[in-house]
């Protein structure tokens, strides 16, 4: 699966503007509505509201062998999320057979890179790295009321299929190259231990099925 386009809410536009294009040198425009920053071959845009706190969890692919150098870019210019027990800020995923580190934004956005070692996207290592080594969104949280039922939908109006697991709180929809993370509404994001919120989220991915809006959730998936 892959995610072309992912729209969050914010209320925090110039400091996004600032921390994606600034900080991290990522390309962006700004629109009357907002922002649109390209992650690799994906376009992130934050749409502005006047109120409410929105936040969300996402995750941004990095070539597979370069793990050391994005996150030793990324310390050096924003700080690194660290577990709240152990410190650590590099942590490594048997089931995904991936390591990831965390990054919060200036709108509470808990952004994720990660090097999935499963898929074959490693690049030339001794280039610099920089914000043109950053592939993809590839995970986008969806908190929800009943996690079951929310994989059923997705995979009922979706091509896309979960990972085996049997998680009432915690599941995986999707692939390497682009997921959705369904985890029950109010379990803590890891690793910042905040509980996760229900806020308005659209996502294109690749494909050609309907894609599905939920009637009860301000969530919508489309294909193009």
């Amino acid at each position: 699966m892959y995610i072309r386009r992912l729209t969050l809410e914010t209320t925090a536009p110039d400091e996004l503007t600032d921390f994606y294009g600034g900080r991290l040198g990522l390309s962006l425009s700004r629109e009357e509505c907002g922002l649109s920053v390209s992650v690799g071959t994906t376009e992130l845009e934050f749409r502005t509201v006047d109120s409410g706190s929105p936040f969300y969890h996402f995750a941004i692919n990095v070539p597979e062998n370069r793990f050391q150098e994005a996150r030793d870019w990324l310390a050096d210019r924003v700080g690194l999320i660290p577990d709240a027990d152990s410190g650590e800020t590099e942590f490594h995923f048997e089931f995904m057979n991936a390591n990831a580190t965390y990054f919060e934004d200036p709108a509470g956005n808990i952004g994720e890179l990660i090097a999935r070692h499963d898929i074959g996207n490693a690049t030339v290592e001794g280039e610099k790295f920089g914000p043109d080594c950053l592939l993809e969104v590839s995970e986008i949280g969806l908190p929800v009321p009943d996690v079951p039922t929310a994989v059923e939908t997705i995979e009922t109006h979706t091509e896309t299929r979960a990972w085996e697991s049997d998680s009432k709180t915690f599941r995986v929809v999707g692939d390497d190259h682009g997921m959705f993370i369904l985890v029950r509404e109010g379990r803590d994001w890891f690793p910042t231990g905040r509980p996760a919120e229900v806020f308005p989220t659209e996502i294109v991915i690749e494909g050609s099925d309907p894609g599905y809006e939920w009637s009860n959730l301000p969530y919508r998936i489309s294909t193009r």
